[in-house]
């Protein structure tokens, strides 16, 4: 958003989605937190960053994307 990018959001699992968007609220207010399965089909998304978070228990990776709507 800093970068001029305007319609960003932060797409992530279903599961995460409300406690994700409850977390970032505090401090990043307008970025919207959106589902994967809320996009509509035929929608065009642009990547722009990717998320990677490191468990602790294993080496497994999850990633959320933040990307850029495209209307």
């Amino acid at each position: 958003m800093d970068a001029g990018n305007d319609k960003v959001v932060l797409l992530c699992d279903a599961r995460l989605r409300l406690p994700l968007a409850a977390m970032l609220s505090r401090t990043v207010s307008l970025l919207p937190v959106v589902a994967y399965d809320e996009i509509i089909l035929g929608t065009e998304v642009q990547p722009l960053e990717t998320i990677s978070v490191q468990r602790s228990e294993s080496t497994e990776t999850t990633e959320q994307e933040l990307v850029t709507v495209m209307k």
